[in-house]
């Protein structure tokens, strides 16, 4: 019987420190018939990774906006334009300033009433 055997069964008949210990041995023993890539190698997948990631990003970032104002077409939506978009805020801010206006000169009206009222 070999010293691993006898390892392994110490493993199973332990308690569950022993069995952690055991995992972290096999593990161990794992890592190190790991063939690890030399560094340019590694560099060079990396990029190449990256460079793949951002070119399919781009694919379907761009077929997801074809494909969505193809939609908006068929259905008949108009999207704003930006000059649409300046106005429609232009004209609520405006709106905004006389609503503003308005209440403070009633404010003012009221408090000139309450004013003659208490003389």
């Amino acid at each position: 019987m070999s010293d691993r055997d006898t390892r392994a069964r110490a493993a199973k008949k332990g308690g569950f420190v022993d069995k952690c210990r055991a995992f972290f041995r096999g593990v161990r023993a794992e890592f190190r018939k790991i063939i690890w890539p030399e560094r340019d190698t590694l560099i060079k997948q990396l990029i190449a990774v990256l460079v793949v990631t951002v070119i399919v990003g781009l694919l379907i970032a761009i077929i997801d906006f074809g494909v969505q104002n193809l939609i908006d077409f068929l259905m008949g939506v108009r999207l704003p334009a930006a000059s649409d978009a300046a106005n429609a805020a232009a004209t609520a801010a405006s709106e905004a300033a006389t609503a503003v206006s308005t209440a403070a000169s009633e404010a003012a009206d009221a408090a000139a009433t309450v004013a003659a009222t208490v003389q």
